[in-house]
């Protein structure tokens, strides 16, 4: 019945590690979930169950069975995560960057314009707010499209 109900309980190609250790008259269990091939399923810490013999033959399968299905869930969901991650890295591999690079002409735009725009800041701050008009009236000249 142990086995029948544990069968029941994972799915194919879930592993399930089950640590017993005796420490005076009781047990400890540690129950994990693993499925092969998800690296970070690796990092799920085990369910450990402490009590007398008896009372783990009576709430053992009870007290496992939910938290390993959920960790099942996590474990389907993170290797389906990681197959759809290695799939978009070989696609990005494979796909030419379509990155436009900016012109020199329009670099050389654009740096002229934070220029005046920096010396209409200090105007500014210098409350030489005429001069900082000027310089803001030439970036905007500059921010125009051709």
């Amino acid at each position: 019945m142990f086995f029948q109900a544990i069968n029941q309980m994972i799915t194919a190609g879930t592993d399930l590690s089950i640590n017993i250790r005796r420490v005076n008259d009781n047990l400890t269990v540690a129950v994990v979930p693993r499925r092969s091939g998800v690296k970070a399923g690796e990092r799920i810490v085990p369910l450990i169950l402490n009590g007398t013999p008896e009372e783990l033959d009576a709430g053992f399968l009870q007290a496992v069975g939910a938290p390993v299905q959920k960790a099942q869930g996590i474990l389907t969901n993170l290797e389906s995560f990681e197959k759809q991650a290695e799939q978009a890295v070989s696609q990005s591999k494979t796909s030419k960057p379509t990155v436009e690079k900016e012109s020199k002409e329009a670099r050389e735009k654009r740096e002229k314009m934070e220029k005046l725009l920096k010396k209409a800041e200090d105007a500014t701050a210098g409350k030489h707010y005429s001069e900082a008009l000027t310089w803001l009236r030439q970036a905007k000249v500059l921010a125009q499209p051709d």
